[in-house]
């Protein structure tokens, strides 16, 4: 099931508008209220339009709740921002005013009306920020093959429980700064609460992107499709001596697999928005990585360690001078859709694992020189 275009419409106007109620009750100007609700939904709407039919199955609720706290957040900093350039142009007016009584001049400007039309224009450019322009939208329409941005904070289970409940007294503490004080000092701990409540999901999200989540996800499968064959894996391999020359060649790597008879160095090329197919020259270093690798592994050995290099494109095509790179360095190519990839992951028994395995890496078993020599271990 695709995202629903309604439900994402309000995740987006509800994230955005909850971010700064606590500035539009301090400044608490009616015809602020209307253009910045009609603003935003109208910005939801062509988002939401937009972005509704890149999703094969729609988010969680917790998702969704994610997606809308991150956007509060984003939202809420601008309207911090706001308070704060509200009240320094406040001081720094009273100030000038001060100055000029010193000095015999008449000057009885409004600090207020400028302090409000600058508050507002940050608040309202940083809300509409955040629903057009950030990739906080993107984590609630990705493909489901990628990886979620908030997937850590779905792990804990309990982080919802006072994300949710803080966000709530956000407006509660704004609300009752309306009832005591419009200028209260409550809609400032309000915007810090929002922000508190939102700010690791705006962060993850913030650091997110689809073509990332899909090579994490995409390596994370093939691990389990390695794994179902009897393969040792490494994600991410690096030496163990942080300063080796060895570890700017393995950041191409994405994983290892081996056993007794050899080791497979797979680089992973996934799909982005405008992909091209891939050529000889992004595969070109892949050939030297795995001989460089051969080479560290070979060292204080009595027989050489072969390390066969494997390039595998995830939803892309490739290029006529690729099969030839292929043929004359012996790289294996191997072609995976996504739609396979979520098949793998979602599948748990293990004689169905080496089905699959079987069917698309083409390959028996390799080997593993770890056994012997424990010199390589995850990137952290």
């Amino acid at each position: 099931m695709r995202t629903n275009r309604g439900v994402l419409f309000l995740v987006l106007l509800f994230g955005a508008t909850l971010g700064a109620i606590p500035v539009a009750a301090f400044l608490n100007r009616w015809w602020f209220s209307v253009v910045f609700v009609a603003s935003s939904a109208i910005i939801a709407a062509v988002v939401a339009t937009r972005l509704r039919g890149a999703n094969n199955e729609a988010p969680s609720p917790a998702e969704y709740a994610y997606g809308m706290l991150a956007l509060a957040a984003f939202a809420g900093s601008g309207g911090l921002v706001g308070l704060f350039l509200y009240g320094l142009i406040v001081w720094g007016t009273n100030l000038l005013v001060l100055i000029c009584r010193l000095l015999g001049w008449a000057f009885h400007p409004d600090p207020h009306s400028l302090a409000e039309l600058v508050a507002m224009t940050v608040t309202l450019l940083m809300v509409l920020t955040s629903v057009l322009f950030s990739p906080i939208p993107q984590t609630l329409s990705a493909n489901k093959a990628t990886v979620s941005a908030y997937h850590d904070l779905l792990q804990q289970r309990k982080d919802l429980w006072w994300r949710i409940p803080l966000a709530v007294c956000s407006f509660m503490i704004s609300g009752a700064g309306i009832y005591f004080d419009r200028r209260s000092l409550l809609h400032v701990l309000a915007q810090f609460l929002i922000i508190t409540a939102g700010g690791e999901p705006m962060s993850r999200a913030m650091n997110w992107s689809p073509a990332a989540a899909l090579g994490k996800e995409a390596a994370n499968a093939l691990k389990r499709l390695y794994e179902a064959l009897g393969y040792q894996t490494i994600l991410a391999p690096r030496t163990k001596e942080p300063n080796s020359d060895l570890n700017s060649l393995l950041q191409r790597l994405d994983l290892l697999a081996s056993d007794e008879n050899g080791t497979l160095a797979i680089e992973l090329k996934t799909r982005a928005e405008t992909s091209r197919p891939v050529s000889a020259a992004e595969a070109s270093s892949l050939p030297l990585v795995a001989k460089a690798l051969s080479r560290y592994l070979s060292d204080g050995e009595s027989s050489p360690v072969t390390v066969k290099p494997v390039l595998v494109l995830v939803g892309r095509g490739q290029t006529s001078d690729l099969d030839h790179l292929a043929s004359e360095e012996n790289v294996r190519v191997l072609q995976i859709e996504e739609e396979v990839l979520q098949q793998v992951l979602r599948t748990e028994e293990t004689a169905s694992l080496r089905d699959l395995a079987r069917r698309y890496l083409h390959i028996g078993p390799a080997s593993d020189p770890f056994a012997a020599k424990n010199q390589l271990g995850t990137n952290p």
